[in-house]
């Protein structure tokens, strides 16, 4: 009990003259200490003025030898990604539609006319007394009304010819004549001016164009397109086979029949020669073939 009215007594005391003491304390106080009193208990904090206290500077290059120099680490290269507002756009890619059958032959016709060089064909002049004659009357083919269909178109031209036919048989000596000496000028040159646009091309393109036209042929069952002249083109000696079928076309007697009919008709014939027929274009095969040989021999 005494201790605990000593300590009362002395907290009194406290009260008493602490007014005093922290009076005189606050004047002598510095920055430094702070001292505060509560409940009869004092308490100091110890508070740094940063003005007044030094900042330790950081060493240089401790614990690094002398020279040592710092790698810098290789930056990694991140691809960019397209931002949503920015779409790469892709190629399209032309889809070619099917053709229909009759589609596909067309194209392949326009395709071998192409090749075989007939668009770019020097005109023909007419080279005949009937087609310089029809030539001079063209004027008779142009009269048809406006809007006319195709079986008009036809009907008109088949009474043109007609017409034309029967006039022509009646001409006389002198104008036939004179419609025979046209022909053969106009024949001359056409001549001249086809040797001249062949000569414009390349044996190749040449040898292209006539076998595209032999293409043509066949399809067509026709004797046109001509094969082009080019005396700058070796023609190798023909085979048996080859002499028997000019040979069968000169005679005329296929002719009536059509390209491809005739053609069809003339294998079968050489099919059912004998040994002792087929010898005959054999054995000038092999004399055309030696003639060849000696005229280009290097």
């Amino acid at each position: 009990m005494w201790p605990a009215i000593g300590l009362t007594a002395a907290a009194r005391q406290l009260r008493l003259t602490g007014g005093a003491r922290f009076a005189s304390l606050r004047t002598t106080i510095t920055t430094r200490s702070v001292i505060v009193l509560r409940r009869g208990f004092s308490v100091t904090y110890t508070r740094s003025d940063p003005a007044e206290t030094p900042v330790a500077s950081k060493p240089k290059n401790v614990g690094r030898p002398k020279g040592s120099t710092t790698v810098k680490k290789p930056k990694i290269k991140t691809k960019r990604t397209p931002s949503k507002d920015k779409v790469v756009a892709k190629k399209k890619t032309a889809v070619r539609k099917k053709l229909a059958p009759k589609q596909k032959a067309a194209q392949t016709v326009r395709d071998l006319k192409k090749a075989a060089l007939l668009y770019e064909a020097p005109s023909v002049k007419p080279s005949t007394p009937w087609m310089v004659y029809t030539s001079e009357h063209k004027d008779k083919f142009q009269n048809l009304p406006p809007g006319a269909t195709n079986d008009v178109v036809t009907s008109h031209f088949t009474s043109v010819i007609r017409q034309l036919s029967q006039s022509f048989k009646t001409i006389t000596s002198s104008e036939l004549e004179r419609l025979q000496a046209v022909a053969i000028q106009n024949k001359v040159a056409n001549t001249a001016s086809m040797k001249a646009w062949v000569l414009a091309h390349t044996p190749a393109e040449i040898a292209a164009a006539n076998k595209a036209r032999s293409a043509l042929r066949l399809q067509d069952g026709r004797l046109k397109p001509h094969t082009l002249k080019d005396d700058r083109l070796l023609r190798r000696p023909a085979s048996p086979y080859a002499l028997f079928v000019k040979s069968r076309w000169q005679s005329g007697e296929i002719e009536r029949k059509g390209f491809l009919a005739g053609s069809k008709e003339i294998a079968i014939q050489w099919k059912a020669l004998t040994d002792a027929e087929r010898k005959l274009y054999t054995d000038l095969a092999e004399t055309k073939k030696a003639e060849f040989t000696a005229e280009h021999e290097v």
